[in-house]
């Protein structure tokens, strides 16, 4: 797991050249609790710039 620090949160935001060109990965708390959920289930998950939802798609 990361620290979540200042310096995770800099290079975690970086800008690429183009929106398309960035790749996030996704959260490594979010990969970790949801490994035990049945497809369907309900999750209520923050937003940003939508990581997440992709990798939850």
């Amino acid at each position: 797991m990361h620290d979540f620090d200042k310096n995770y949160w800099e290079e975690h935001w970086v800008s690429a050249t183009s929106p398309k060109e960035r790749i996030m990965p996704v959260n490594p708390y979010l990969a970790d609790e949801t490994k035990q959920l049945s497809p369907g289930t309900a999750l209520d998950e923050g937003c940003a710039i939508g990581t997440e939802a992709l990798w939850l798609a």
